[in-house]
């Protein structure tokens, strides 16, 4: 599992040594978790986040790498993404996740299209109507 652990040990000014010396544990430890060579529990991470002043989610590096063979221009889901959310908090629409991954793929789908054939950028405000917001 990546994590984000040595990134916020360095937000918080703590060294390695400070950090084991606060969890009880070896720097040697502290080093194979930073570096994914050595997993962790879930209460183990929560102490970390403690000592960093953060939420144990926080330290999940869940930024998985689309594989680039798919075919799927990032940016784009990305700004999609961002957009539907936006769009749906400023509605204050509340959905269930499995439909909220639904509207994005079906979006996403209609801005490729529609993209592909110009130079234009994202814009899923014209779906809003068709979306019910």
């Amino acid at each position: 599992m990546q994590n984000r652990i040595k990134e916020f040990r360095k937000k918080a000014g703590l060294t390695m040594e400070e950090t084991a010396h606060r969890l009880g544990i070896t720097v040697s430890q502290v080093n194979r978790i930073e570096n994914g060579r050595s997993s962790t529990t879930t209460i183990r991470l929560s102490e970390f986040a403690e000592v960093f002043g953060c939420h144990a989610a926080d330290l999940i590096d869940d930024r998985l790498p689309i594989d680039p063979n798919l075919g799927v221009d990032q940016e784009r889901l990305r700004d999609v993404i961002i957009q539907t959310e936006r769009l749906m908090s400023k509605n204050q629409k509340s959905v269930k996740p499995e439909r909220k991954a639904e509207i994005i793929l079906s979006l996403l789908s209609l801005e490729n299209d529609r993209l592909d054939d110009s130079d234009g950028k994202v814009d899923v405000k014209r779906y809003a109507a068709l979306l019910g917001l």
